[in-house]
């Protein structure tokens, strides 16, 4: 097992993280999240607790309690997650899916991004009378004026339920689109 010295990602977002540091780390959530969609496993708790970043400051997806088969039977039965990052769909008791993963890949980047945890306070607290979406005004309002617009523009397309939905495994954002877009 690898120790992950610089331990979880909200916790080093603490120490004032570089744009190209929190772009690489979105990166390597992208790339875990795209092998588990190639094996058809759902993790279904995407956060930036469950991300830790090792000496080198790669990031590594972990904490798999709650992963399942995309095919299991099980996904149906009970939702499953930290609230502040399920998908509209899991809150609502709809079938968990991989764009169900994408929402919370993207509410993870909004943290990443903003340096605000999510349910804290009232920032992006989702509410069942609007179905648990983010609010597209509340998020505009938190951007920061120096966010790299394409970085900025994959959070909110992950967050926007009909583009996350739209995002199964082959159209999964490449990793690198990132990088390519800085």
């Amino acid at each position: 097992m690898e120790l992950c010295v610089h331990g979880a990602v909200r916790e080093a977002l603490k120490l004032g993280l570089s744009w190209p540091l929190r772009v690489r780390i979105a990166q390597d959530v992208a790339r875990a999240l795209a092998v588990l969609a190639a094996h058809g496993v759902l993790h279904r708790d995407i956060k930036t607790t469950n991300v830790l970043l090792d000496a080198a400051w790669r990031a590594k997806l972990c904490d798999f309690n709650l992963a399942i088969d995309d095919a299991s039977a099980a996904k149906l039965s009970h939702a499953a997650g930290t609230t502040e990052f399920m998908s509209p769909e899991a809150l609502l008791g709809d079938d968990f899916s991989f764009p169900s993963d994408m929402f919370s890949y993207g509410v993870t980047l909004v943290e990443i991004i903003t340096l605000r945890a999510p349910g804290v306070g009232d920032f992006l607290v989702r509410r069942p009378q609007e179905l648990f979406v983010v609010n597209p005004d509340e998020l505009a309002a938190a951007r920061p004026h120096d966010v790299p617009a394409s970085f900025w523009m994959l959070a909110n397309d992950c967050c926007d339920p009909e583009v996350s939905r739209a995002l199964t495994p082959p159209l999964l954002p490449p990793p690198l689109l990132l990088l390519l877009l800085w």
